[in-house]
């Protein structure tokens, strides 16, 4: 995971106001408006835009996500016919991929979830009909280092 703290820490990020440089330095934090009940539209706009070539099957979020950290703010995208991506909400660019292909077919297979792992988060699960992968997250471009697990037919 060194590597992709180092990959955003080069890339160009805006910085992230914090809660002294929005109120001033007398000021008490505020809370945010509320977008339900203001009576005046707020208008957002999104640290960047993710467009996808294909259709998007299932997203996970790091562990570690938080907004305050933004080596942190990882998640991965599960694309028809495409390698899993391993995206940042702070960078436009794709940050990791991993394939996941079909023995038989040699197409990539799409999973249908994916889940990182609680005790290490260097590692995620990626499960289709019938097959789980384990893929580790620094290893980009690479194949699941372990076999992909067939389930059996019940």
């Amino acid at each position: 995971m060194q590597h992709l703290y180092q990959l955003l820490r080069n890339t160009k990020l805006q910085a992230l106001p914090t809660s002294r440089a929005l109120n001033g330095p007398q000021m008490a934090p505020q809370s945010p408006p509320d977008l339900l009940t203001s009576s005046t539209p707020i208008h957002l706009t999104p640290y960047t835009t993710h467009r996808c070539p294909e259709p998007v099957y299932t997203t996970t979020i790091h562990p570690s996500y938080t907004l305050a950290n933004p080596a942190s703010a990882l998640y991965l995208a599960s694309l028809r016919s495409l390698p899993i991506r391993l995206l940042s909400p702070f960078s436009p660019s794709i940050l990791s991929s991993y394939p996941l292909i079909s023995k038989t077919t040699e197409a990539y297979t799409a999973p249908h979830s994916l889940l990182f792992s609680t005790h290490d988060p260097n590692t995620f699960f990626a499960g289709s009909a019938n097959l789980i992968a384990v893929f580790d997250i620094n290893r980009n471009g690479e194949a699941s280092g372990v076999e992909p697990l067939e389930a059996s037919a019940a």
